[in-house]
């Protein structure tokens, strides 16, 4: 794709937001279509379940391919350029030191009868804010839950139409059936209909459950002399070894090379910053 017409950076904000709705894949398509047609046709060839969440269907609970492969990142990051075996022992210890404390945080929660995890509670409540500015509109059926919840307009956003489907925990935004919480339109629907929202939370999401995600238990690894024989022998790749020499470099030094304790100093010569008497150009010598 050509760089100048279109920037790097623009295109994840533009493709961020169109995460559960076919009205706002549209609308965010014509704009990258308008700054950089190349670009439009490239991602218009790739599957929409590929870089949406639109036809996600709820599988992956809300987590972008991104944010999960972050996620380990996080964890292996300090193993990079070790060798393998302390390698395998950073992630070894760095993923029981995780379980370790994300379930001394779910015994906590458990102590204090707390239903879910903070970010669980903190994203219902955050749609239940929201649901507070909407607006019900129609009931479109008598057998089924079925309803028209119409948003807030503020800032040039919202003033859209949801439709909920209650029985099949479904709205129009995506957002339900994707996070598996209720989201803003449905926890209006429960008030207007007297229904207790906390309800439709995914049983998933409560903190015993939380806490039987990490109570898993790990075998220690012994030391090596009790490991059991094998019939091969790991040989170093000699092309890969690291040598003790500094690395050359051809890059001319400027301002920026020098540290900011040395700039400050000033000399008693020629009272110019950067330099002591003892570097001073005016400096007679002896």
């Amino acid at each position: 794709m050509n760089g100048t017409s279109m920037k790097v950076w623009q295109l994840p904000k533009l493709v961020m937001p169109v995460l559960a709705q076919e009205k706002k894949i549209v609308q965010t398509k014509q704009q990258i279509k308008t700054l950089n047609a190349e670009a439009f046709k490239w991602l218009n060839d790739l599957p929409l379940e590929r870089w949406t969440m639109y036809l996600d269907n709820g599988h992956r609970w809300g987590s972008l391919t991104t944010n999960v492969s972050k996620s380990y990142n996080g964890v292996l990051k300090k193993a990079k350029g070790l060798p393998g075996t302390s390698m395998v022992r950073l992630t070894v210890k760095a993923l029981i030191d995780r379980f370790v404390e994300r379930s001394t945080s779910a015994n906590a929660l458990l102590e204090q009868n707390k239903s879910w995890p903070f970010s669980v509670e903190k994203r219902f409540n955050e749609n239940w804010r929201k649901a507070q500015a909407h607006t019900g509109m129609m009931n479109y059926s008598t057998t089924s839950a079925v309803f028209e919840i119409l948003t807030f307009a503020h800032n040039g956003k919202g003033e859209n139409v949801h439709k909920i489907f209650a029985d099949a925990k479904k709205c129009s935004c995506g957002k339900w059936v994707n996070y598996h919480i209720p989201c803003s339109h449905a926890i209006k629907f429960c008030g207007l209909r007297g229904i207790e929202p906390k309800t439709y939370v995914s049983k998933y999401y409560i903190t015993k459950y939380y806490k039987r995600t990490y109570n898993a238990t790990f075998t220690l690894v012994r030391d090596e002399i009790y490991w059991p024989p094998v019939a091969c022998s790991l040989v170093a790749n000699t092309e890969y070894l690291r040598t003790s020499t500094n690395q050359c470099t051809r890059r001319r030094k400027n301002e920026m090379d020098i540290a900011p304790a040395r700039m400050s100093r000033k000399c008693s010569i020629c009272k110019e910053m950067g330099h002591t008497k003892a570097r001073c150009p005016r400096r007679n010598p002896l």
